[in-house]
């Protein structure tokens, strides 16, 4: 009977593995998202700061009119459009200050920058060479090169992270401390299968290249590389690694953009090869404007379908019935409230067939996430989900001759706040020689990441209700070619 508890154990935190693998390269990937999200959206890491606040009246397009030539007035209509994102109203407005005074080095500079967050690479770089023997020539030449970074067809990023999480039930134990085997109630004696918390040490190497094509490098070849490690100090046998791979090609067709990968994933679990995953995604997006003064809504639908292969390993002898195909779909919404907040939702489905019926499922989810922009490089991204998971069959050697197909409604809630390390030794009063820790290029694309997380698997079957809380510190070093 101890073999047979210890058996559905290890199957358990087999699935909860596969979970932690996905959810963390997710996570990386949505921080990344968000990061690059804000740096192209808000003033933070773009050519110029945002303006101050100052005593501006309210204003529209027709006092501009009455007054075209009003410098008050455009530069408030200006500061107005920057602030709702309305760079075309904020571009239209510094021209007409520029046409007026044209050595205005501060109204060139920000419009330098309103047409770097326009896209408009080739004049935003005109105009800062204009400004060449300006007082701030460093940051001008700084984002000069930022510029022909940007312009260069071939991109290059290597992602290194490294940190530990702490879990207070990693092997997934009931919350009942029972297990039910052939249908009967058995109290959990083994206490290697009693709620166990643990602590585990995850690092990651991430390679990203892309490479534009067509007319104007609107077009882009893709291709990543990850490799993944998480382990634990106690639970050796939830010691897991994986090897996952991309690549395809992102299509810029005007009216959206369609994107198609093709996947390979292999991962190991103590240290013993267990699962392979080969296959293929499309995704497709486009932008909805909602009018002037207002940001755009981001749009996307996804679609992707991939052969999973198990293999047994010496703890357990029955993955294999886990093979099968594996179909997934998401579509999603995401805006910029203002600024500073980005609201996005997203519904998800997954279809699994596998083997047996009782590892075959289908499993709906809603997610809804925020951005806050905090400044100086600062971001709280904050994820609630919850799904339906409900499976096909029912697992005898589980429930017996109860026929009680198995039904999961997990909880997630997560929040995760990054700042710049540079930042917190700034905060700390360190400097090295005569520089801060903001002005050494070693601690650019240095983030700093802290993590919450508390998961509720509500269940029809006591051996697969449980709760999990999970705090997680990462260290993360971007590098871009």
């Amino acid at each position: 009977m101890k073999k047979n508890i210890l058996l559905i154990t290890l199957l358990i935190n087999i699935g909860i593995a596969d979970v932690t693998y996905a959810q963390t390269v997710a996570q990386e990937n949505a921080e990344a998202d968000a990061r690059r999200t804000i740096e192209q959206t808000t003033p933070q890491g773009q050519i110029s700061n945002k303006p101050a606040e100052n005593q501006c009246p309210e204003i529209q397009f027709a006092d501009i009119l009455k007054s075209p030539d009003n410098i008050k007035l455009n530069y408030c209509y200006a500061l107005k459009g920057l602030q709702n994102n309305d760079y075309k109203s904020a571009a239209s407005a510094l021209e007409r200050i520029l046409l007026l005074k044209p050595y205005r080095a501060d109204i060139r500079m920000l419009y330098a920058s309103v047409l770097y967050r326009m896209d408009i690479l080739d004049g935003s770089k005109k105009e800062l060479q204009s400004m060449i023997s300006a007082e701030n020539k460093d940051l001008i030449d700084a984002y000069i090169k930022k510029i022909d970074k940007r312009q260069n067809p071939l991109k290059q990023t290597l992602t290194l992270s490294l940190g530990g999480h702490y879990d207070t039930n990693r092997n997934a134990a009931p919350q009942s401390d029972t297990f039910l085997v052939g249908g009967a109630p058995l109290a959990i004696l083994n206490e290697n299968s009693r709620e166990d918390d643990d602590f585990g040490i995850i690092g990651s190497a991430r390679y990203d290249i892309e490479h534009g094509f067509g007319d104007f490098n609107n077009h882009k070849a893709l291709g990543s590389v990850v490799y993944f490690r998480d382990d634990q100090t106690t639970r050796d046998e939830l010691d897991l690694g994986s090897f996952i791979a991309n690549g395809g090609a992102q299509f810029d067709l005007n009216s959206f953009k369609l994107t198609a990968l093709a996947n390979y994933i292999n991962m190991d679990l103590s240290k013993e090869k267990f699962y392979k995953s080969v296959g293929g995604r499309v995704r497709l997006d486009k932008q909805f404007s909602r009018g002037a003064n207002k940001s755009a809504v981001d749009s996307w639908a996804s679609a992707g379908l991939s052969n999973e292969t198990y293999g047994n390993i010496s703890e357990n002898n029955s993955l294999r019935n886990r093979t099968g195909q594996r179909f997934d779909a998401q579509i999603g919404n995401a805006l910029w409230l203002n600024p500073k907040h980005r609201l996005s939702g997203t519904i998800d489905f997954t279809h699994k067939d596998a083997r047996v019926n009782f590892q075959t499922y289908n499993y709906w989810s809603a997610t809804l996430g925020h951005v806050w922009a905090l400044g100086s490089g600062q971001y709280l991204s904050s994820n609630a989900s919850y799904g339906v998971r409900s499976y096909k069959g029912s697992e005898p050697f589980v429930t017996g001759n109860n026929d009680r197909d198995r039904q999961e409604k997990p909880l997630r809630l997560s929040t995760t706040y990054t700042v710049p390390v540079a930042k917190v030794l700034g905060l700390g009063g360190l400097k090295f020689s005569d520089k801060a820790p903001t002005q050494i290029p070693l601690f650019n694309n240095f983030n700093l990441s802290l993590t919450g997380e508390y998961l509720n698997q509500n269940s029809n079957i006591t051996n697969y209700d449980y709760n999990n809380v999970r705090g997680q510190v990462l260290l993360m070093k971007r590098f871009e070619f």
